[in-house]
């Protein structure tokens, strides 16, 4: 099936977006440090859960679509709470690497940036989950919202095949918001040795 315009452009735009947030952090700092406050804590605390949260869910949600996408129509584990649980947990991934910036104004910008871009790839794919499954889509549709999770939805067979040869590029996937969070960890070294100097400070 030839790849439409969207699609096309998604890894660059995803690459375009990394690229301008991390030079964001390289010369800036988190102006919670020039004060006497807990925030920085509560923020990468939270950071790192909501970080954990999101790549244990694209894990989960891997395994499940993983040899599948768009030629099957998935609607168990976490598919039978949310239509798109890889993209809902990756909203979860980015909102937590943002907070282990300590700053409040980075969550913000990608949350913004994802609200911009993903619903125009999630409206294109299930376009073609439209297309292929016909009522079967529309009927899980109806049952299942777009995006975020209903619990209550949730069911899950005893026993599900996974397609190993998708496993490796699953988790080499998951390891994206670690490695971020790795990454904002050593700028924020390279600040403090005065190695690489910062510019501003953002709340």
């Amino acid at each position: 099936m030839k790849k439409t315009l969207i699609q096309k452009f998604r890894i660059p735009s995803s690459i375009f977006i990394g690229a301008m947030f991390f030079l964001l952090m390289m010369f800036s700092n988190t102006a919670w440090n020039d004060k006497d406050s807990i925030f920085p804590g509560v923020f990468f605390f939270l950071g790192i859960i909501l970080v954990g949260l999101g790549s244990f869910g694209r894990l989960w949600s891997g395994i499940f679509i993983a040899g599948r996408k768009t030629k099957n129509l998935i609607s168990e584990g976490p598919y039978s709470m949310t239509r798109n649980p890889l993209y809902f947990f990756s909203f979860i991934g980015f909102i937590g690497v943002g907070l282990c910036t300590e700053t409040l104004l980075a969550p913000l910008l990608l949350a913004i940036a994802f609200a911009c871009y993903y619903p125009l790839v999630i409206r294109n794919e299930e376009a073609k989950l439209r297309m292929v499954h016909g009522e079967k889509f529309e009927s899980y549709a109806k049952l299942t919202p777009r995006f975020f999770p209903k619990i209550s939805n949730f069911k899950q067979s005893a026993t599900h095949t996974i397609y190993t040869k998708n496993i490796l590029t699953n988790f080499a996937d998951t390891m994206l918001f670690p490695v971020c969070v790795g990454a904002l960890e050593f700028i924020e070294h390279l600040h403090r040795a005065n190695i690489f100097p910062y510019y501003f400070n953002i709340y």
